[in-house]
């Protein structure tokens, strides 16, 4: 028989001794440890917030790094804005005067325009740099010197619309055609020798209004050879018929060389020019990109815009421009015509 030491040691280690009967639950009767109850798979909590998936590697040789979706920003298209959206701005005020040699027609005022009172204000305008690159002023000017220009360089300054917008398309067509008489009346009351339209989308409107009224030009159209630059040109597209379909005619590219072929006739005046013609560049707004994102190609193509521009004013100032080539705008047949557009 064993020491009362062994014996009380045997006892004490029969405690923890597998029992077969009860095997899902095992329990210690000492004081100091329990066993807790073995669960099942089902019953294993998980977690709900999903592991972040790392990338097998990294260029840098560290640790893996995190792959996280991008969603891109998409620019939401502008759609008509009341004259109330904007209430809060102002217009900005006309630059003009009698016997103007170029008056520059916008539009109308952006926002930050409205807020420094003065046209073609927001950084991303290229008006500023073409007008200084085009040979029309000195130095480059700051917008805020604009109050200067007519008084320097005999250039003008109106928009078709005068509330101000974020976008042009924010405009209605109808506003645009309507201001198109206002425009006229301008015209008829400071006989500038050149309206310059800063945007084709504003010539097309005024061009709906006056061409409905505008008798017609005397002599055939001659493209004027002082200011023929070919590359200016905006290629017609190619289209392809359907099958047993008529070919459509081609497109005739828009030349951005030439003088539109309109003209306001005035009353005899001394120092004043009897003839108003009518211009057209690309837009010089930096939302609206001219064939190329790139504006450091944006921008020479804009200066030879307005150097065209100005050959044209020279050779007018030389009576080398003949016009009796132009279709003569009827001012009552304007009037007529925005009359009928419906409020």
């Amino acid at each position: 028989m064993g020491s009362p030491a062994a014996t009380k040691l045997a006892e004490r280690l029969a405690q923890y001794r597998y029992n077969a009967a009860d095997r899902n639950m095992r329990r210690s009767s000492s004081p100091l440890l329990t066993i807790i109850p073995k669960q099942e798979e089902d019953d294993v909590p998980t977690s709900t917030t999903p592991k972040r998936k790392r990338e097998s590697g990294s260029s840098t040789g560290g640790s893996p790094a995190i792959r996280r979706s991008v969603t891109p920003k998409i620019k939401k298209n502008r759609v008509y804005a009341g004259p109330e959206t904007y209430a809060h701005l102002k217009a900005v005020p006309d630059l003009l005067q009698p016997g103007l040699t170029v008056v520059f027609c916008g539009i109308n005022p952006s926002i930050t325009s409205s807020t420094k009172q003065a046209p073609y204000s927001h950084p991303s305008n290229r008006f500023w740099k073409a007008l200084h690159g085009g040979g029309f002023t000195d130095r480059l000017y700051d917008p805020q010197e604009c109050i200067w220009l007519p008084e320097r360089f005999n250039i003008g300054m109106t928009n078709l619309v005068h509330r101000p917008t974020a976008e042009q398309a924010e405009l209605s067509a109808k506003e645009m055609r309507r201001g198109s008489l206002e425009l006229v009346q301008k015209i008829m009351q400071h006989r500038p020798r050149v309206v310059c339209f800063v945007g084709k989308k504003i010539w097309d409107e005024f061009e709906f209004v006056i061409k409905r009224s505008a008798k017609p030009a005397k002599i055939p159209w001659t493209d004027l050879d002082e200011t023929q630059t070919p590359e200016l040109a905006i290629e017609a597209k190619p289209t392809t018929a359907l099958p047993k379909s008529r070919p459509k005619a081609p497109r005739t590219p828009f030349q951005w060389d030439q003088p539109r072929p309109y003209r306001v006739v005035h009353s005899p005046a001394a120092n004043l020019c009897e003839n108003t013609l009518f211009w057209v560049v690309p837009s010089t707004s930096g939302l609206v990109r001219v064939q190329t994102p790139d504006d450091n190609q944006q921008l020479p193509e804009q200066i030879e815009h307005f150097a065209a521009l100005k050959r044209t004013i020279e050779a007018l100032q030389n009576d080398q421009i003949d016009y009796d080539m132009f279709k003569e705008v009827d001012p009552e047949g304007v009037a007529a015509t925005v009359a009928l557009i419906s409020e």
